[in-house]
């Protein structure tokens, strides 16, 4: 049973992966109106650490056996493809959006890691996952 939950979890969390990365995508990539560009100008880092950092989020869960370095490698080169491509549609790529949307993936990766590390694997250095035995 436990097996079966493990496999339909992972089937579930690699299918909205595909869906907000297909999202992400269309959203960098469809020119921005004037008026959505000048609301959005303060905040625009923050916006791309956000939705990169969800992205990377998705990307441990969805795929839990990749290691952690190769998965922010990969989103890192694919931040910069984002980047680039951004200049093909009329958007202006900028070394900025690249470093706030790496900063996303480091910090989505490193603290979903950290997290199923404490709640799904319970090392067995942590005093709470030890098993309490009395010895007389």
């Amino acid at each position: 049973m436990t097996r079966f939950i493990a496999e339909h979890w992972e089937r579930t969390a690699r299918y909205v992966w595909l869906g907000y990365a297909t999202f992400l995508f269309t959203m960098t990539h469809v020119p921005l109106p004037q008026r959505v560009a000048q609301a959005t100008s303060t905040c625009d880092k923050s916006i791309h650490f956000v939705a990169f950092g969800l992205l990377a989020v998705l990307t441990v869960l969805a795929y839990r056996k990749i290691g952690t370095l190769f998965t922010i490698l990969t989103l890192a080169i694919y931040c910069a493809f984002d980047e680039v491509l951004q200049g093909l549609v009329g958007r202006h790529p900028d070394i900025w959006d690249w470093y706030y949307d790496v900063g996303g993936v480091v910090t989505g990766v490193l603290m979903t890691q950290f997290v199923l590390m404490l709640f799904i694997e319970k090392p067995n250095w942590l005093p709470m996952s030890r098993s309490l035995s009395v010895t007389e």
